[in-house]
């Protein structure tokens, strides 16, 4: 589980955590579109956090191009199932 006195130690704008799920009510439902979706949770510069998602095949595997062009997503226990994150680090997610 991720704690907040490790989330503390990562560096402002770095990717720290990504993945592959589906755009689904399993996974991450951005559209429901079934897709799979590379996810990345990046730090942000005031310690904060978000997690981005774009479907694979436009992210060309690249965690960079999520971050920078994916879909922000916004539901908290989506978030929490991803990073597998405590109650302190949640609350610095950038809404």
């Amino acid at each position: 589980m991720l704690t907040l006195k490790e989330f503390e130690k990562l560096r402002p704008g770095e990717i720290f955590a990504h993945g592959l799920t589906s755009d689904s009510p399993q996974g991450i439902n951005l559209t429901g579109s079934g897709e799979t979706l590379l996810w990345v949770a990046r730090k942000g510069a005031v310690n904060d956090f978000a997690v981005y998602a774009l479907p694979v095949e436009l992210a060309e595997w690249s965690a960079g191009k999520a971050a920078a062009h994916g879909d922000k997503v916004h539901d908290r226990e989506t978030i929490r199932r991803l990073l597998n994150c405590d109650d302190d680090v949640l609350a610095r997610y950038r809404d």
